[in-house]
């Protein structure tokens, strides 16, 4: 009989690329294992708001249809009015950590009497309860990010909260997968340290954390598998073949993109988007004409789809392209330059080239690492006073694009096979230790 697993970070609603396709491959990883059945899942909305017993309820069609149109209308007005009006409308404004989840570690065991009490968090104790395993997917969450109230980010507290009362209070096998560390916070330093060495298995997606936790002295059973994206397998033909009316497919093309620093959860760079944007993508016109921009905003960022119209760029984001169809595009692509981690591994997918620059934490610094940093990296809030050397770096890369796909190629099959035997690593660990 396979042992019943909860997983929890299933993420395919949250609106981005990298959310919805590494959820899809780390339950299509889960599915293929030969000892565990996925049997609950805890979505991205509950590790943001108190979830009913009974779980997630879809938000009604007419419900969701106006509070479109009165965001998009208010929009129009001021963004900081538009801020004020939702909150008060739709009572977006987040928990302060209150009655929901610990925002310090001196508070972990006060909050797990009260779940085992079933004052909070009723919906995940019942779940976590009637699962063996607890498979946590860690993702983007523990990165920089501190809100108004001097809080560390709620989903990042959530899963540390939540590995803690499965482990400690519920006695449940229980890991955390697929995730990079780089809090940039004291107080989930202190969470991580005291939760970490109590889990049966933490797995990081690149080098770079795991040399932090290294470096923190963390004492935990550590391991690094790639990210749970590079199992994924490329499809043969485009979803929507109205993207051949988008891009030549038959004409040389690069695709640029944007970065999670750019306009985050809790930053935002201080240079002038629409302005910086215009120089790369004028830089880079000069390379090669046909720009593909690979929006991860979802054509919510104004400046971003200012500059695209001004530069006659063409634009692909969720609304027009599937990450099926961007894997494809991508790997068409002659180089890929952003600071965005997932869309990087899709280019990664097809050995395309790719040029980075820095996201809300280490991540795509350790992509480069992970492929021996053969272009150079760019830090996000200097980016508009390097445009020239991004410009040369490409010239460099197109230049030497044979070269580079080798080496790309013999790091690739490195990645695929880390990537692959992330769940089952985890399997044979957990049936060793039940023997």
């Amino acid at each position: 009989m396979k042992n019943k697993v909860l997983f929890i970070g299933d993420l395919r609603d949250a609106g981005n690329y990298g959310a919805i396709a590494t959820s899809e491959a780390l339950i299509e990883l889960i599915n293929k294992s030969r000892t565990l059945h996925l049997n609950d899942i805890i979505t991205y909305k509950s590790l943001y708001s108190p979830t009913p017993l009974n779980g997630q309820r879809k938000e009604k069609i007419l419900v969701k249809f106006f509070r479109q149109k009165i965001k998009s209308i208010v929009s129009k007005v001021s963004p900081t009015f538009v801020k004020d009006f939702l909150k008060l409308v739709f009572k977006q404004k987040p928990p302060v950590g209150k009655d929901f989840i610990p925002y310090k570690f001196s508070q972990y065991d006060e909050y797990a009497k009260k779940a085992i009490n079933g004052e909070i968090l009723q919906y995940e104790v019942e779940l976590i309860k009637r699962n063996e395993i607890i498979i946590i997917n860690g993702e983007g969450n523990i990165v920089n990010g501190t809100d108004e109230f001097g809080m560390y980010r709620c989903g990042a507290r959530y899963i540390l909260f939540i590995a803690y009362l499965s482990k400690v209070y519920l006695k449940k096998n229980t890991c955390i997968i697929n995730h990079t560390v780089d809090p940039q916070n004291n107080d989930a330093i202190e969470m991580i340290k005291n939760t970490y060495p109590l889990l049966d298995w933490i797995s990081v997606r690149e080098t770079l954390s795991k040399n932090y936790l290294i470096d923190l002295k963390i004492k935990c059973n550590l391991h690094f598998h790639a990210d749970a994206l590079f199992s994924y397998q490329i499809k043969n033909e485009l979803e929507n073949r109205d993207i051949e009316n988008l891009i030549d497919f038959s004409k040389p093309y690069i695709c640029i993109g944007d970065s999670s620093a750019i306009r985050g959860q809790m930053s935002k760079v201080k240079w002038n988007v629409n302005i910086t944007f215009e120089n790369l993508i004028k830089e880079i016109k000069q390379l090669c004409h046909q720009i593909v921009f690979i929006d991860g905003y979802s054509g919510k960022h104004k400046e971003i789809n200012k500059v695209l119209k001004q530069t006659k760029s063409i634009q692909l984001n969720l609304q027009n392209c599937s990450y099926h169809d961007l894997a494809i595009v991508l790997g068409k692509s002659q180089l890929f330059i952003s600071g965005r981690w997932h869309a990087s591994i899709l280019a990664c997918l097809s050995s395309t080239p790719f040029i980075l620059w820095g996201a809300d934490s280490l991540k795509t610094k350790a992509l480069n690492k992970l492929y021996d940093d053969f272009s150079a990296f760019f830090d996000i809030p200097t980016l508009p006073i390097h445009i020239t050397e991004i410009a040369a770096e490409s010239r460099r890369i197109i230049k030497d694009n044979v070269k580079i796909k080798q080496l790309m190629d013999e790091k690739l099959k490195q990645l695929i096979n880390s990537s692959n035997s992330m769940i089952s690593d985890f399997e044979n660990n957990f049936n060793n230790y039940k023997s």
